[in-house]
């Protein structure tokens, strides 16, 4: 029962996060969010709120991570376009009210939080680390690969902050559209 705790703040900060950022995320709305009891927070979080925000970026890292390295795909654009469908999914079924995490943490960290930026490097570079792999299975050489890969992860976090300033997902559709084309043409050069 703990553990399931533990995990369900976890993933109420990541949502909070995305929508607020860190500093409009506080203890009192996670645990309300999650309906968990106060005493859960030291508990499962002696480090305070920055152990939480660190934990909520590990948790997106591996999942984000482990959906790149089960995504079935023949070619470098089929690649691409799973990479784009799960960002545009996630930004559709937030109404363009949140961005990654990642994104929120990296904007939002004040001096007082500069301890999260390496989790979150951490976090882009597991990333780009099973995109790489997963355009090099596709055709690409290593160097392509990685390059495309953090292509895209950059990319794809600007379409989402974009997107949601401008409360449209034209942003996304063009990067989304040329990240594809990019993959595309590099997968038709090898």
């Amino acid at each position: 029962m703990t553990e399931k705790t533990r995990e369900k703040m976890i993933g109420g900060a990541a949502l909070l996060i995305s929508q607020r950022g860190v500093q409009g995320t506080s203890f009192s709305e996670v645990l309300e969010l999650t309906d968990t009891p106060r005493g859960s927070i030291y508990h499962h979080f002696p480090g305070g709120k920055d152990e939480l925000v660190a934990e909520a970026i590990a948790l997106l890292g591996s999942v984000v991570s482990e959906r790149i390295r089960n995504t079935e795909a023949d070619r470098p654009e089929q690649v691409a376009e799973a990479f784009s469908k799960g960002w545009r999914e996630f930004v559709e079924a937030t109404d363009l009210k949140s961005v990654c995490v990642m994104s929120a943490v990296t904007v939002g960290a004040g001096a007082d939080s500069e301890e999260l930026l390496p989790a979150v490097a951490g976090a882009f570079a597991s990333w780009r680390d099973a995109l790489a792999d997963a355009y090099t299975r596709t055709g690409l050489g290593k160097s392509d690969g990685r390059r495309l890969a953090l292509t895209s992860v950059a990319a794809l976090e600007g379409a989402m902050i974009v997107a949601r300033a401008e409360q449209s997902m034209e942003p996304f559709d063009a990067v989304q559209q040329d990240l594809v084309t990019l993959a595309r043409a590099a997968g038709d050069r090898k």
